[in-house]
């Protein structure tokens, strides 16, 4: 039996798909959209109206607590964690002074002021702004009392030096390990006032500035020694949040100020010293190098 060809005209639509029809059915059902649309936002008022007003006002806090730790927790972390040369202040100032440092041997720092300014050298700037007359006047009253006791107990209490961090800590004790060699222990150091320091507060030479401290990038346990004028001042944990310290600065001559690696989180010991005229970076540094700058008062 021989197959019938299929015709290829299409055969006529049935009635109920006929054109008409069709828009006749969209109307209907848009119109039926409509209206179960109204209803739906009737409902939704009534809902609403009837839902306490604190409820609102806690989901609107919750999403902006959350976004503020996200920010946070991007501005503060960059991904990966743990890497020093992911932060731009590794690129923008740290690595210039190291590559500086490698091709020239060339131990300078880097100011940038408030205006944005850009100056290299030795030189750390202080203002009036920086000064703090309270521990000046502190300490120069028990000196002229020669109370040395009374004025390094005001010296120590000027000091805004962060606590140990556990890995700090570690540092700063000796290994108990018998697999391991023993490390020198890092002591821990209160100001003092040197001889030449208690001249220079007494006569009025020397007044007491502020300087900030902080880790410019990633924030792994860094910790620093300051010497003022070759003298061992004080131990610095370095962190994000910072340690303020109050040193003696004296008008007539510049004061030596030099910050030694003690112990390296990883990835060099990379420290930022804030006053009111900028922000001065130091080079990367690895435990027991030293950078010295002069501070100058203006």
């Amino acid at each position: 039996m021989q197959r019938q060809p299929t015709s290829l005209v299409p055969e006529p639509l049935p009635v109920l798909l006929q054109p008409a029809d069709i828009r006749v059915d969209w109307r209907d059902s848009t119109q039926s959209n409509l209206t179960s649309s109204k209803d739906q936002q009737r409902s939704d008022r009534e809902l609403n109206a009837a839902k306490p007003w604190w409820i609102d006002v806690a989901k609107f806090a919750g999403t902006i607590a959350i976004g503020a730790a996200m920010f946070l927790a991007f501005a503060r972390s960059p991904i990966p964690s743990g890497d020093e040369t992911v932060y731009p202040n590794w690129r923008q100032h740290v690595e210039p002074l190291n590559e500086r440092f490698r091709n020239t041997g060339e131990s300078v720092v880097k100011q940038v002021s408030r205006g944005g300014s850009v100056l290299f050298g030795t030189q750390l700037a202080l203002s009036e702004l920086d000064r703090d007359d309270a521990t000046t006047a502190a300490v120069q009253a028990a000196l002229a009392k020669g109370d040395v006791a009374q004025a390094e107990a005001a010296l120590q209490a000027a000091q805004q030096i962060p606590e140990l961090s556990t890995s700090q800590k570690s540092a700063s004790e000796p290994q108990t390990d018998s697999h391991k060699p023993e490390t020198a222990a890092v002591p821990l150091l209160k100001p003092t006032l040197t001889e030449g320091m208690k001249l220079a507060v007494l006569t009025g030479d020397a007044k007491f500035h502020h300087l900030f401290l902080f880790d410019c990038c990633d924030e792994d346990g860094d910790m620093i020694e300051v010497l003022v004028n070759g003298e061992r001042f004080a131990i610095v944990p370095i962190t994000h949040s910072g340690a303020t310290i109050s040193v003696p600065v004296s008008a007539s001559q510049a004061t030596s100020l030099s910050i030694r690696g003690l112990h390296d989180g990883g990835g060099g010991v990379t420290v930022g010293c804030m006053s009111s005229s900028g922000t001065t970076y130091l080079r990367r540094m690895s435990v027991g190098e030293t950078q010295a700058v002069d501070l100058v008062r203006q």
